[in-house]
């Protein structure tokens, strides 16, 4: 197996994860954060400090060092602390995620073959992605049900929705392959609106897309519109240029993660 295709595919996932957990908690007001079904159960605050901590210890030095590391405190993850601003939580918790992605983006296919240390315990390179790949989507479902819960009838869902399957599926049925992509609408997500947009700043077809970085055809829509479009366009632009580079049709809001990261260092 080409180890490069198995990194950038790891990537994907843990962006996807952290979409889904950013999806959810950012439809549960922060008052509502600290709130537990029940005392044995955890928050939403709970949960982005544990992975957060987790993220942290294991992906800091993680080819050289142990990935449970002597300062980290796990058991005070799972205490909510007064006096816990949203900034400051937001803060740790990007601060976890930048650390796996730069952590990641750095490794080599010689890594792979590699052994790293868990509580002394040792794993290929391989093995440590996968354990960690499924501990936080493990509880990031968590965190789906407890935000669902907690926003009730304002719920969006961040999946297909219920009674849309076979809608979705002869949409995406339809939807031809790269190389035989000619009309702008012939793109996953891409609809008659955003294609007449892409049209006024001369982008006619998939391959002049294919050619442009996603945030340069973003802020030239602006520039030459007038206004800025909603974040949702730019993400919608990443999952045309990530399915134009060879990956799998996927829903725009997939890439709402990565659209923030790169939106926010602008």
């Amino acid at each position: 197996m080409d180890g490069s295709i198995y990194l950038a595919d790891a990537i994907r996932r843990f962006r996807e994860t952290r979409s889904q957990c950013e999806g959810a908690f950012g439809q549960v007001p922060f008052e509502g954060w600290n709130r537990r079904l029940d005392p044995g159960c955890n928050s939403i605050v709970t949960l982005m400090l544990h992975l957060s901590g987790n993220l942290l210890s294991r992906w800091t030095d993680f080819l050289t060092s142990d990935g449970e590391k002597p300062g980290r405190d796990r058991d005070a993850e799972f205490e909510d602390p007064g006096g816990l601003g949203r900034e400051a939580l937001l803060d740790r918790w990007g601060r976890g995620w930048s650390c796996l992605f730069q952590t990641l983006e750095g490794l080599t296919e010689a890594d792979l073959d590699r052994t790293v240390l868990i509580r002394a315990q040792p794993h290929s390179v391989v093995e440590a992605i996968n354990r960690q790949l499924t501990h936080y989507a493990y509880h990031a479902g968590q965190m789906v049900f407890l935000a669902k819960h907690l926003a009730g009838a304002s719920w969006r869902t961040l999946s297909v929705p219920r009674g849309r399957s076979a809608a979705l599926n002869a949409a995406m049925a339809q939807r031809l392959p790269p190389s035989r992509a000619k009309l702008l609408t012939d793109l996953p997500n891409i609809g008659k609106a955003i294609a007449g947009d892409l049209r006024s700043i001369g982008i006619h077809a998939p391959s002049q897309l294919a050619e442009r970085d996603p945030l340069a055809v973003f802020q030239e829509l602006a520039r030459v519109m007038g206004h800025r479009h909603d974040p949702c366009v730019f993400y919608t632009l990443l999952s045309v240029k990530h399915f134009l580079d060879g990956g799998a049709a996927m829903p725009w809001w997939k890439f709402t993660a990565e659209g923030k990261q790169r939106l926010a260092r602008e």
